[in-house]
């Protein structure tokens, strides 16, 4: 998984994790073996994700799961990176916290995070896509625009869905074509019929439920023949997936990363089928269409989906 993909590099990801499990006693419970229920109570107590960073860990190689209990089996955390990371806090601690004058900051890291990896991304679906002039496309949570002013340039009719600030940050750089639109997703879409919907990297910000929404906002603004194009990590199962997950749930708490099979079922249940998939890296391209009359009969009988 390249950094890029995440918020943060992952040696400082790997240092966090060893952090937080040291200041926690995950780390000392580990050493002594802990089951899953002595995990889950150190998690409520603390509140952090225990039982998540275990399984991290288990991909780190430094635990392992015997005889019904989890045991450190690698070297101890550093020293020195637990104690640079402790230096942070206290230097963070030195004044007070200001949000309104770190945004700015933290509007430009995420641009340009989102510019180094969204230029593999975007010619990844626009690849698999293959826009021809005229095409009406909605790109939703178009974040830095890079995408909407790539399409524009090809001749594609585009909109651009984004939060009020975000859109007020897009006007001084995207192209005079691309309809820039401010709005909720959660309460609707631009007007159609588009062609073509996408969402890249953007769904991992909500909750199960809202996805369901958003899909359903999609599937109400698609032309006849039209495509939903989604691109999301591979699963949760990599090591960096599961870093980015805790990331995702610190900083967007409804949110969290998913897995084709969920992101298929929760399309599913607002009738919009699989059409295709394709996964360059890191990445995963979900195509998908209006659903059958005989598709929705048969997904009303066989798809479930447990929610946590």
């Amino acid at each position: 998984m390249d950094a890029d993909w995440a918020l943060l590099d992952r040696d400082f990801y790997v240092d966090a994790v060893m952090y937080a499990v040291t200041l926690s006693g995950l780390y000392l419970m580990l050493v002594e073996g802990a089951d899953n229920e002595m995990i889950r109570e150190l998690g409520r107590n603390k509140g952090f994700p225990a039982c998540e960073i275990v399984h991290t860990l288990a991909q780190l190689g430094v635990v392992r799961y015997s005889g019904q209990r989890w045991l450190w089996c690698g070297a101890p955390p550093d020293p020195r990176r637990i104690t640079r990371i402790d230096a942070v806090r206290r230097w963070v601690h030195l004044v007070p916290f200001c949000e309104e004058a770190l945004a700015p900051w933290k509007h430009v890291a995420d641009d340009m995070r989102l510019t180094d990896s969204g230029q593999e991304m975007n010619t990844f679906l626009i690849a698999n896509i293959n826009p021809s002039t005229g095409m009406r496309w909605l790109d939703i949570g178009g974040g830095t625009g890079d995408l909407a002013r790539q399409l524009s340039q090809m001749g594609v009719d585009v909109t651009m869905l984004d939060t009020p600030s975000v859109i007020a940050r897009c006007r001084t750089s995207s192209s005079s074509s691309v309809r820039l639109v401010a709005g909720d997703v959660l309460a609707g879409l631009p007007t159609g019929p588009f062609d073509v919907v996408s969402a890249v990297r953007f769904l991992e910000e909500f909750s199960a439920t809202q996805v369901r929404q958003i899909f359903h906002h999609m599937r109400k603004q698609l032309a006849p023949n039209g495509i939903v194009c989604v691109i999301s990590s591979v699963d949760d199962n990599t090591l960096w997936s599961k870093l980015f997950a805790i990331e995702v749930a610190s900083t967007s708490p409804k949110g969290r990363t998913y897995s084709v099979r969920t992101l298929g079922i929760l399309a599913a249940r607002e009738h919009l089928a699989l059409m295709r998939m394709k996964t360059h890296g890191p990445y995963t391209l979900i195509v998908l269409r209006r659903m059958t009359l005989a598709g929705r009969r048969k997904d009303r009988g066989t798809m479930q989906l447990v929610e946590y």
